[in-house]
């Protein structure tokens, strides 16, 4: 789509999708009270979607699950995707269906504990996927604001962060911790990210790779997209997904139909 003001001084009397970057066409939106539809922030799950990760902290998860919980790691890791926006909850929900009962006082902050362990020296060898960096640099030329959502734990996604040299891409970094665990990737994320860059739910781009993000970033009123890879295209759609993509760089072209 052309970048190039609009020649006409006809003001149709729909909100129509115009790119972002066309100053004296926003001027006479504004001028005739209606809104141009643009992407004003773009939101990333970590694990799944700019980072390699989801496979090594599966098998972490199964296994602290095993050990901690009696929970067959078999049955943790395939039900994973079932429902719950971090750790603690798919834990619980699991721990529930498979024993009938609610688990132990502390038993979800031992399992995390366990699962940290197991992850340590191992998750820092599965990178970023092959095409971040420069879709990440893309993006950002392209003038968009970017910030991470993730039930990961924030010192680590920092760690990986710095050593990947992309931590200056991001204004914001979110995480979930074991003190702050309702704080975390979904409405509560979103609703501080959309206070701090005072934006409507409508212009944030919420990005993740499993059918409990769709679901959040749906019912928070974002567009949606999921990244294709941990689950299927068909089970993203099922949960809300707006749109899906196989990689960042699609993700780049989508957002600038967006525009």
């Amino acid at each position: 789509m052309s970048n190039a003001p609009a020649t006409t001084s006809t003001i149709p009397t729909s909100v129509r999708l115009v790119p972002r970057r066309s100053p004296l066409l926003s001027k006479a939106f504004k001028k005739h009270g209606l809104e141009l539809i643009s992407v004003a922030l773009i939101v990333f799950d970590w694990d799944g979607v700019l980072y390699r990760g989801v496979k090594v902290k599966l098998r972490a998860f199964g296994q602290a699950c095993r050990e901690k919980a009696s929970l067959p790691s078999r049955y943790a890791v395939e039900r994973y995707w079932e429902g719950g926006r971090n750790n603690f909850e798919v834990f619980e929900r699991e721990y529930r269906e498979y024993f009938g009962r609610q688990p132990p006082e502390n038993l979800a902050k031992q399992m995390q504990a366990r699962y940290s362990e197991l992850l340590k020296g191992r998750i820092e060898k599965a990178g970023l996927f092959k095409e971040v960096k420069t879709a990440l640099a893309g993006l950002a030329e392209d003038g968009h604001t970017l910030a991470i959502s993730s039930s990961a734990n924030p010192e680590s996604i920092a760690s990986l962060l710095a050593a990947n040299g992309i931590r200056y891409h991001f204004n914001e970094v979110l995480g979930t911790t074991t003190k702050k665990r309702a704080f975390t990737k979904g409405k509560p994320h979103l609703s501080h990210l959309q206070q701090k860059f005072g934006v409507p739910a409508s212009k944030i781009v919420f990005v993740g790779d499993a059918p409990e993000d769709m679901r959040v970033g749906k019912e928070f009123g974002a567009i949606t997209v999921g990244r294709r890879g941990t689950c299927s295209e068909e089970k993203l759609r099922a949960a809300g997904a707006r749109h899906t993509v196989s990689n960042l760089h699609e993700l780049r072209r989508l957002v600038r139909r967006l525009e």
